[in-house]
Parts: C-alpha cells; structure tokens; sequence
C-alpha cells in the first residue's frame, strides 16, 4: 500500500459541492445557510430549502443542523441534512458509485479468495502427492541400484569363475601304444 494512501486516515466527503450539484441538475437555486453560536459556544447552522411541488410551485423548507464546536461541521451536517430531505421529498435516486464499487471489488475479492482457497487446496493436494512420488522414486532408484550392483557383482563372481576354470589346464589320460598293455595293468 503506498504511503499516501497509509498516512489519509479520514477522507473529507463535501456535502456543499453536493448540493450545487444536485441543485444545477433540479434547476433550483441554491440556498445559502446560515451559522449562529448558541449558548453553550457551539455552532448551529441552518437554511432555507425549496423543494418543488409542481412546475410553478416550490415549498420553502427550513433545515436545521444539530450543535457542532466549529462552523465548518455544522455547516456539513445543516447541507447533509438538506440533501436528505431534498432526496426523501423528491423522490432522488442517489447512488454512491464508491459503495457501488467497493460492492463490486468486495464480490470480486471474495470469488479470487474462494478460488486462491481452491488452488492453494489443490496446490497442497499436488504437493502431498509429489511427496509421495518423490518417495517412491528414491525407493525405486535405490532397488535399482541395488540390483545393478548385485548384476555387476554376480557378472565378476562368473567372470572370476569363468578365469578360474579357464587356467585349469586337463591333461589328457595318457594313452597306451599297445592294448594288451592296457589291459595287464588291469588287475585280474
């Protein structure tokens, strides 16, 4: 959030600008108000409000603000009030196009947290299931591994064997010339 916007803790809402504007649009003059100290020391503002009946007829109404300490505010609230009966009298249609919008951004805000909350469950879900793959990857690498080196040992111990008998030399029996030699070393 930027710094300016942290550091306006109030935002001031002009109800005078208000009225002249609501007044132009109505082709109504704009009434003036007027501010008096009571006895307490506080402001008490009011005005004279014409509210039209017809197209020829406008009623004169007074409006009155409740005691304020400074001119400023009873000034605000005396117009405040003045546009409420203005609005309730005539029938107005004023829309606050920031609460409109703050609506709106509250509605939007509240779908992008519904589907962060559905991602961010679908991210834990996919995060526990890699876990879980990951696991039984290392696992699988791991039996692998283990049967490459019981391979590679199996593939010496023949390679040894195979080297041991090949260095066995076998000698033929020794042959005899004659056969009659042969058979009187058999023994009768």
């Amino acid at each position: 959030m930027p710094a300016t916007v942290r550091s306006m803790l109030t935002i001031h809402l002009s109800y005078t600008r208000l009225l002249h504007e609501v007044c132009e649009q109505l082709h109504l003059a704009v009434p003036h108000f007027v501010a008096a100290s009571n006895s307490d020391g506080q402001f008490v503002s009011s005005m004279d409000l014409q509210i039209p009946r017809t197209e020829t007829v406008t009623e004169t109404v007074r409006c009155e603000s409740t005691p304020f300490p400074t001119y400023a505010a009873a000034e605000q609230d005396v117009v405040r009030r003045a546009l409420r009966r203005l609005k309730d009298e005539c029938d107005l249609q004023v829309q606050d196009v920031n609460y409109e919008d703050s609506v709106v951004y509250k509605s939007l805000y509240d779908h992008q947290l519904t589907d962060y909350a559905l991602l961010f469950s679908q991210f834990n879900n996919l995060t526990r299931e890699y876990n879980i793959l990951k696991e039984c990857y290392l696992t699988t690498l791991a039996q692998k591994n283990e049967y490459i080196n019981e391979r590679v040992m199996l593939r010496q111990a023949i390679g040894e064997c195979h080297d041991a008998l090949n260095r066995l030399t076998v000698e033929p029996p020794p042959t005899t010339a004659n056969p009659s030699d042969a058979m009187s070393n058999q023994p009768a």
